[in-house]
């Protein structure tokens, strides 16, 4: 499908809007008549609701890796023919505000933090495009045991939480990424982990000088494991 749309298109753009793990690649190329058209490749990275959807230029949906019928969704469909809508927005407060609620000493972060049933989890509910590492990664740097409960924590573990989540977005938002493999220790070869910046919770660290290589690394071992496993 995407031969028979996107062969010899131009890409014109990558976007990823609002902080959400969703990424619009936009081509350009000729159909049958010689006429310019544009197409979109929406890729939604959500875990096992992940997809790949293509979309025309006037937003109908040509088709999707997963189809999504009224039966196993409410909330939307994804199917051809379809006009595209995105998932619906969740209640999450972007990088960008949540550093300057901890800077201005806003307690609107702060009640986030005790919404859900642990540290970790309130973190991931309260800031958008987040991720379970680097939400174990600020409970880490704090100290703090991140299953425990908000309930439990005393002023100075909160204030170090802010601390911290007020330092790894700062240096998400200087752009300085620093891709790196890990390994729970120097003598194994089993890589457990990579990301795009130093986590300092996820163990032996190796830096890569992209993170194509370091994903390709990682990749290549677990499924040269797996197929020696099977």
């Amino acid at each position: 499908l995407l031969r028979k749309h996107l062969l010899g298109a131009r890409l014109l753009s990558v976007r990823c809007d609002g902080w959400e793990r969703i990424f619009r690649l936009d081509f350009q190329n000729a159909n049958e008549m010689g006429d310019e058209t544009r197409k979109t490749l929406i890729v939604e990275i959500m875990g096992r609701h992940s997809n790949i959807i293509l979309v025309s230029e006037n937003g109908t949906i040509l088709d999707a890796a997963n189809h999504v019928d009224h039966s196993m969704s409410r909330v939307r469909e994804v199917l051809p023919a379809r006009t595209y809508s995105p998932p619906p927005s969740q209640d999450k407060m972007d990088p960008p505000s949540v550093l300057a609620a901890i800077r201005a000493g806003e307690p609107a972060f702060v009640k986030r933090l005790g919404a859900s049933r642990n540290v970790e989890l309130s973190l991931l509910d309260a800031i958008r495009g987040f991720s379970p590492p680097l939400c174990r990664e600020i409970c880490h740097l704090a100290n703090v045991d991140g299953k425990r409960s908000p309930s439990t924590l005393t002023q100075e573990e909160t204030r170090r939480i802010l601390f911290h989540a007020a330092s790894l977005i700062e240096r998400i938002l200087a752009g300085l990424p620093s891709p790196s493999l890990y390994r729970l220790d120097p003598n194994t070869r089993q890589w457990t982990d990579y990301h795009a910046f130093a986590l300092e919770s996820c163990g032996y660290r190796v830096q890569t000088p992209t993170l194509s290589g370091a994903m390709d690394a990682y990749y290549s071992h677990h499924i040269a494991k797996n197929k020696l496993e099977q």
